[in-house]
C-alpha cells in the first residue's frame, strides 16, 4: 500500500493527474534545478530558526527509519513528557506525516508549521497544515489546534532575530478545512490504489505552468484547448459548466474582448492576429526608446540596512536605446549596462546609473510591471535617486508586455505573452538555452554566490560576465519583439 503523505496530498489537491504521475512515473519529473534547491535550502533554514523559539524542545528520531517506527519514537517522546517536540510523526493506517513542532498544551497538543512566507497565505498553507491536523487526530493524538510560524515582514536589519519569526493560531480556517478532508482524501487514495490513471485527465488550470509535468500532459491536448486560448480562468471555468473544451467551441453569444478574441482567432486560423488599435500604440512612443529589464535577489534574511525579509534589492539592469523608429527596423541600438560588484546594498549606484542613462526625454519600456514595482520600492525606500526613478514612471515607462497583449496574438504563444514564449513565435533566433543564466531565478542563484565568502574573484568575474550576458539578451529581445511588432503594425 502506497502511503499518502503530505506532499502526496498536496499535489493531489493541486491536480490528481499530477499525484498519480508522481507516483507511478517519477522518471517524467524534471531535474531539480539551482533555484528549487535553493528555495529548498531557505525552508529548511527557517525550519531550524523555528527551532529556536523553542529552546527546550527535543527531536524525534526519523531519519533511517519507517515511518511506523519514526511514529513509535514520537509516542516515546510524548510519554517521556517533553512539552516541544520536534519532526513528530503520526501515521493512521495508509496516511503519514510529519510536523515541523508539536507544543503540549491544555488538554493536548498544538502542530505549528513553519513557513518561509512573510505572511498566512490561506490558500497555499492551509491544505497542508489541516492535513497534518487530520492524520494526527486519526492516529489517537489529541489536537487542539494549530498554528503557522512565518517571518515576520515588520522584522528589519538589525533588529534582534527573536523577531524574525511570528507565530499566528489558525485554528478555525483549520476547521472549516477539516470538514472537506474526507471525501478528498477518498480520490487521492483511488488514485494511489491504481497503478494507472483512475480518472479522466482533468481540465488544465492556473497550475499547469508551474507544474513539473507540464510538458507531459500540454502537449497531449488539441491546439485549440481553453487552455491555449489566455482566457481568464474565471471565464474558462464558466466556459467548460457549458461544455466547452475547445476554443472552435465557444458559442457565438459568448462576447470575448477584444484581445481575447484576438488570441482565440490565432488559434482557430492557425495566423497570427493584429489588433487594428496596435499601429496608434506604437505611435505613442517618444523616441528615443529605451528598453530595460531588470535584475534582483529578494533575502529571505535582510542584508542590508532598513530592509526586511524578501525586500526586493535591485543589483543589476540593462538598457538597449534605439534613436528612431527608421533605426528601429533597421535593427540598429546601443547598449548600456550596471552590474554591482561589491558585496554591499547596490541600490543606490543602481538607481543613480540607471537614473543617468535614462537621459531626460524618450518612452521607456519594460515588459511586465515589474521594473515599475522595483522603481515604486526604491523611492519608498528613500533610495538615492529613488523619487527621481518614479517620477519619470507616469509619463515615460511603457510596458512593452501590455501592447503585445493587447495587440497580437499568434497560435505557438498560446494564449501568453510573456518574452520567452512571443520570440519563437515571431521566428526568432535568439536563444537562451546556451547561456549559463538562462532565466531569472538563475540569475538570482548565481548573484547571492557571489555574495558568498568562500567565492573567489575569478569565480565571481566569470558569473558576472554570464550575469551581463543574460540580462543583455532580455533587452536585445525586446528590441526584436518591438521591431517584428512594427512591421506586423504596417502590414495591417
Amino acid at each position: 500500500m502506497i502511503a499518502l503523505t503530505k506532499s502526496r496530498h498536496l499535489e493531489g489537491q493541486s491536480c490528481l493527474k499530477k499525484l498519480s504521475l508522481s507516483t507511478c512515473h517519477p522518471e517524467l519529473r524534471p531535474p531539480l534545478k539551482d533555484s528549487d534547491r535553493r528555495r529548498m535550502e531557505v525552508g529548511k533554514e527557517i525550519g531550524e530558526l523555528a527551532r529556536t523559539l523553542f529552546p527546550d524542545g527535543v527531536l524525534a528520531p526519523y531519519v533511517g527509519l519507517t515511518d511506523a517506527d519514526a511514529a513509535e519514537a514520537t509516542q516515546e517522546r510524548m510519554r517521556e513528557g517533553y512539552d516541544v517536540i520536534f519532526e513528530a510523526t503520526f501515521v493512521a493506517e495508509d496516511l503519514a506525516v510529519r510536523v515541523d513542532v508539536l507544543k503540549r498544551e491544555a488538554g493536548g497538543w498544538r502542530i505549528l508549521e513553519a513557513k518561509s512566507s512573510s505572511v498566512y497565505d490561506k490558500a497555499k498553507h492551509l491544505v497542508d497544515v489541516a492535513f497534518q491536523v487530520f492524520v494526527a487526530r486519526a492516529s489517537g493524538t489529541e489536537i487542539v489546534g494549530a498554528s503557522m510560524i512565518h517571518m515576520n515582514r515588520n522584522f528589519r536589519f538589525g533588529d534582534s532575530l527573536d523577531s524574525l519569526l511570528r507565530i499566528v493560531s489558525i485554528d478555525e480556517d483549520v476547521d472549516d478545512e477539516l470538514q472537506r478532508l474526507p471525501e478528498l482524501i477518498a480520490l487521492e487514495r483511488e488514485v494511489l490504489s491504481s497503478a494507472a490513471l483512475p480518472i479522466p485527465d482533468p481540465c488544465p488550470n492556473s497550475s499547469c505552468r508551474s507544474c513539473d509535468f507540464r510538458d507531459h500532459c500540454l502537449p497531449q491536448l488539441p491546439s485549440d484547448h481553453l487552455y491555449f486560448t489566455g482566457l481568464h480562468h474565471s471565464r474558462q471555468k464558466k466556459l467548460r459548466a457549458l461544455g466547452v473544451t475547445r476554443a472552435s467551441e465557444i458559442p457565438v453569444d459568448q462576447e470575448l474582448k477584444g484581445p481575447d478574441q484576438l488570441r482565440v482567432d490565432a488559434l482557430l486560423t492557425g495566423q497570427p492576429q493584429v489588433s487594428p488599435l496596435l499601429s496608434g500604440e506604437l505611435d505613442k512612443l517618444t523616441y528615443p526608446l529605451y528598453l530595460i529589464d531588470f535584475e534582483t535577489i529578494a533575502p529571505e534574511i535582510p542584508r542590508y540596512e532598513g530592509t526586511s525579509p524578501y525586500q526586493v534589492i535591485p543589483f543589476q539592469w540593462s538598457c538597449h536605446i534605439v534613436e528612431s523608429k527608421e533605426a528601429l527596423l533597421a535593427g540598429v541600438s546601443t547598449h548600456r549596462e550596471f552590474i554591482y560588484r561589491a558585496t554591499d546594498d547596490p541600490r543606490r549606484e543602481f538607481a543613480e546609473s540607471l537614473l543617468a542613462c535614462l537621459g531626460d526625454h524618450g518612452s521607456v519600456l519594460h515588459y511586465s510591471n515589474f521594473e515599475i514595482q522595483v522603481v515604486k520600492q526604491l523611492a519608498a525606500s528613500g533610495v538615492p535617486g529613488g523619487d527621481e526613478l518614479l517620477a519619470l514612471v507616469s509619463p515615460r515607462f511603457v510596458d512593452l508586455e501590455i501592447i503585445v497583449k493587447n495587440g497580437f496574438a499568434h497560435p505557438k504563444m498560446q494564449g501568453r505573452s510573456s518574452i520567452k514564449r512571443v520570440l519563437p513565435a515571431l521566428d526568432c533566433k535568439l536563444s537562451y538555452k546556451n547561456l549559463a543564466v538562462q532565466d531569472g531565478d538563475m540569475a538570482i542563484v548565481a548573484y547571492l554566490r557571489t555574495l558568498d565568502p568562500t567565492c573567489n574573484h575569478e569565480e565571481r568575474e566569470q558569473i558576472f560576465a554570464e550575469l551581463l550576458e543574460y540580462c543583455e539578451l532580455d533587452t536585445y529581445a525586446m528590441v526584436y519583439v518591438l521591431e517584428r511588432l512594427l512591421e506586423f503594425s504596417s502590414k495591417g
